[in-house]
């Protein structure tokens, strides 16, 4: 199964329902209905897991994010499904019948819905905003050859200088993780990037801190992509670059060196609410951003996709967006690169 068949199956299976209650505008055909409910076009519905297969109760608990990760050895392909009360690790080797095979167990005993997985080195880096709860590292090979689904994992270790996050991200190039919206533990670092060495993912280690403090964000970053930046900018090519979404900015920092990383532009946007997350065309060239709440508090009619382009000047030198006639709210949307 391709990585867009893997892709399409989750969209479909775990929670493209947030427009079944809003009329299309009259002049949009309706829409194509995957598996007689999701409205879809230019996919195919495969299957899908109900919360009750992930042992979940709908009316009390809900799900967040997931990420994916396939097997190098086996080549199955897994999705990471972040939930109220933990992760579920998704067996997609027979996409038309998906199993629930293990769940790792939030370190917190009560629930709380914001959770964020990211891989790395095949490895599953975890957070969540319950209290105490820290980054969990779990060795993913351990999915190999289970026998009882689902089966309970425990952590490889639990990283706790930052003990409650909203969000992480983490550049496979060079083995930093960066946790975001982080409060308790040794080092918050303003609820902005709070930067771990991975390279050797069973000891992770602190490695600095950067926050924006640009807007009125007060320096607390959502969501974030780190990349070595290969774009059309010169001076910055070849220099490890994050793009923060710092709720009504949206940053650049240049983090290079985690002792002393150096802010490089931000801005803002037409009819701002909060920007929510933002990622990197192929090239490095485009930045796409999604607002997460202009459509539900009004300022815009329809979905909204905020291009940036210029991103190295202050303030930048372009911006345009792109709205279908759908409304819909914006979370999360990303690109292979």
């Amino acid at each position: 199964m391709s990585k867009c068949t893997a892709t399409a199956m989750l969209a479909c299976a775990f929670g493209v329902v947030a427009c079944d209650a809003v009329a299309p505008p009259e002049s949009e055909p309706e829409p194509e209905l995957c598996d007689n409910l999701y409205p879809c076009k230019g996919m195919e519905f495969v299957s899908r897991l109900s919360f009750d297969q992930l042992g979940l109760a709908a009316e009390e608990e809900n799900l967040n994010d997931m990420w994916g990760w396939t097997d190098p050895v086996t080549g199955t392909e897994w999705a990471l499904v972040g939930h109220s009360r933990g992760t579920a690790f998704v067996n997609l080797e027979d996409p038309e019948r998906p199993v629930h095979a293990a769940f790792v167990p939030s370190q917190s005993a009560r629930p709380n819905v914001f959770r964020d997985i990211k891989v790395y080195s095949d490895h599953a880096f975890i957070v969540s905003e319950a209290r105490h709860h820290g980054m969990q590292v779990v060795d993913l090979t351990r999915l190999r050859g289970i026998a009882d689904t689902p089966s309970r994992i425990e952590p490889l270790m639990v990283y706790d200088r930052a003990q409650s996050a909203h969000n992480i991200a983490i550049n496979e190039e060079t083995g930093f993780a960066y946790v975001v919206g982080a409060s308790g533990g040794e080092d918050t670092c303003g609820g902005g990037l709070h930067m771990i060495d991975i390279r050797t993912p069973a000891t992770p280690t602190f490695a600095g801190c950067f926050a924006d403090e640009s807007g009125r964000s007060r320096g607390y970053t959502h969501d974030a992509m780190c990349v070595v930046y290969r774009g059309p900018d010169a001076e910055h090519r070849g220099r490890e670059i994050c793009f923060l979404s710092n709720t009504e900015v949206l940053s650049i920092a240049d983090v290079s060196d985690k002792h002393a990383p150096v802010p490089l532009s931000w801005a803002s946007y037409p009819l701002v609410v909060y920007a929510h997350q933002a990622w990197l065309d192929e090239s490095h060239e485009y930045l796409y951003m999604g607002d997460e709440l202009d459509e539900l508090r009004g300022p815009v009619a329809a979905t909204r996709t905020i291009v940036w382009d210029g991103i190295w000047t202050t303030p930048w030198s372009r911006v345009s967006s792109w709205a279908p006639l759908r409304p819909a709210t914006t979370t999360s949307l990303s690109s292979a690169i």
